[in-house]
């Protein structure tokens, strides 16, 4: 169930910093971090945990394997082409 944006726990609110502070690293326009943001809330209330049970949706938006395969090879792949690894993090550059 989708939380209250004006009534998110401190660990919710570390995961929309989180979706914020990742989104103007890649250079998302507001529009759409906010739309990440109302997705994440929708999909698991924050909670980058979550799975369905009955499919390989998980995670914050709640995305399948082959929904995490066609995105990582349409986008994210492109995107991190353009930042610079980091141990296990991406440090991106803004555009």
């Amino acid at each position: 169930m989708a939380s209250d944006l004006d009534n998110l726990t401190n660990d919710q609110l570390n995961q929309v910093d989180d979706i914020i502070d990742i989104g103007n690293d890649l250079g998302l326009a507001d529009i759409l971090i906010e739309t990440a943001i109302l997705i994440a809330n929708a999909e698991s209330d924050f909670n980058p945990n979550s799975a369905a049970g009955t499919t390989t949706a998980s995670g914050l938006f709640q995305y399948t394997d082959a929904g995490w395969e066609t995105a990582w090879n349409r986008y994210v792949s492109q995107c991190l082409s353009k930042c610079e690894k980091d141990g296990a993090l991406y440090k991106c550059k803004r555009h």
